[in-house]
């Protein structure tokens, strides 16, 4: 059954057979998906890093939301079906929806990732090798202090 959010935009049911690719890592522009059924696997420079099973997970968000290529591969486990939307931008103005529901899964990311990051600092905090932590912690900073400002006035 198609999601409301769904049946009232332009996207298409797509079939993907087992390690069938629906987006290759460096792709320009690739198509956001919706999970309809089965299990995507996601893979950042061959590692594997989630496998994604709930319907309506979406993924190629990150290179929709951010204006690059595809940072990871998405491929299918099994046989899987997902709304492929061609036009990632379009399908976000019409549904603020799914914005939102973006929004808080990056949020539990960023929430999961930097209580790992705070976890490992206390567990290795007498060891030498605290650089990278710290290297890290700053990314995180300056990525979310560049790209996380929101003008109070819209200038559009």
């Amino acid at each position: 059954m198609v999601s409301p959010i769904l049946k009232h935009l332009s996207v298409t049911l797509t079939a993907f057979a087992a390690g069938e690719t629906l987006i290759a890592e460096g792709d320009a522009a690739p198509p956001l998906y919706v999970l309809d059924h089965g299990t995507l696997e996601i893979f950042r420079n061959a590692v594997l890093v989630a496998a994604i099973s709930e319907p309506g997970a979406v993924v190629g968000e990150m290179a929709a939301l951010l204006g690059r290529p595809a940072t990871a591969t998405v491929r299918a486990k099994g046989p899987a079906s997902a709304y492929r939307v061609a036009d990632p931008e379009k399908f976000f103005e019409k549904s603020p929806a799914v914005l939102l529901k973006i929004a808080r899964t990056l949020a539990h990311r960023l929430d999961a990732t930097t209580a790992f990051l705070v976890e490992s600092r206390h567990r290795f905090a007498e060891t030498q090798d605290m650089q990278f932590i710290d290297d890290v912690f700053a990314l995180l900073s300056a990525s979310s202090h560049a790209e996380g400002k929101i003008d109070p006035v819209d200038r559009s």
